[in-house]
Order: structure tokens, then sequence, then C-alpha cells
């Protein structure tokens, strides 16, 4: 993952800032499809294929995520 450079001064983070920022976002990500776990539950009958739609989507991103978190 590298920071955008759009302004001249802007330099490439480092790998640990990477990482960091790659955990960060699997977190994120995890405390999404925690969310949206809890959300399905709660939904009303009607809306229940689109709660478990946003829970896959949520766990897709997860997944991601952790793939980006996992690569040495």
């Amino acid at each position: 993952m590298r920071v955008n450079a759009t302004a001249p001064f802007a330099q490439e983070s480092a790998p640990n800032e990477d990482r960091a920022i790659a955990y960060l976002q699997w977190r994120l990500a995890c405390t999404a499809a925690r969310t949206h776990t809890k959300n399905g539950r709660m939904t009303p009958r009607q809306w229940d294929r689109l709660a478990h739609a946003a829970y896959q989507a949520a766990l897709y991103r997860e997944d991601a995520a952790a793939r980006v978190y996992a690569r040495p």
C-alpha cells in the first residue's frame, strides 16, 4: 500500500507504516462485519436479503483487508 503522492513534498510511506495502516483497515473491517451481524439480527423480516448482502460485503472487505495485512 502506498501513500497517494499528489504534493511535491509527499513521500512514500515506510513499510512499517504500511503494515500499521493495513492492520487498522483490517480491524475496522472486522468491526463493520460485527456491526452488520448485530444489525442483521434486528432488521425487519422484509429486509433480510438486504441485511445479508450487507453482511457478506462486510465479510468480503474484512477478508481483503486481512490478506493485505498478512502479506510479508
